[in-house]
């Protein structure tokens, strides 16, 4: 909106500058009341701007406004530009990570389980040690601990999408 409100002012420059570049006209009355020896004076003034050879003039001032509305319009859609960018590079990062969670919550948990179940299955049955069990549990702790950090990210990435959303200030 800021940028909208730049460009503005600059096209509003640029009108009054090509205005300015039109003839101008003045009208002007004077009465004048002088001594007794003298009658009292009217005048009447009219002046007209004569644009001649105006073709061949440069208007620098024109011109330079121009170019500053070129600039503010390049100045936001660049803006733009960048905004939709992050926009898509956030909406990316929170599927990767809902992707990569989803996967964890698939696959990678159930397996972590299954392998700590059969070693402690194992160590009940008499076919193993102590040490593979707790080997099993250490790794599934760990597979949890990377779930938590990946909904940790995951929850990042979604509050930075948030930010890319009108609230009901900005409608």
């Amino acid at each position: 909106q800021a940028l909208d409100r730049q460009v503005d002012v600059a096209q509003t420059e640029a009108a009054l500058a090509k205005a300015a570049a039109n003839p101008d006209w003045s009208l002007g009355f004077a009465y004048q009341q002088r001594g007794p020896t003298f009658s009292n004076m009217i005048s009447v003034q009219v002046s007209i701007d004569l644009p001649l050879f105006q073709k061949n003039r440069q208007n620098r001032d024109l011109a330079a406004k121009l170019a500053l509305v070129e600039q503010a319009r390049d100045l936001k859609e660049d803006a733009v530009r960048q905004h939709l960018a992050e926009a898509q590079a956030a909406s990316a990062d929170w599927a990767a990570a809902t992707n990569r969670l989803k996967r964890f919550d698939e696959s990678l948990l159930p397996l972590s389980k299954e392998r700590a179940d059969a070693a402690l299955a194992a160590y009940r049955g008499g076919r193993g040690d102590l040490t593979p069990v707790l080997q099993a549990r250490r790794d599934e702790l760990d597979i949890r601990l990377q779930q938590l950090q990946l909904t940790s990210d995951q929850a990042r990435a979604y509050a930075q999408l948030l930010y890319f959303l009108p609230t009901e200030a900005t409608k």
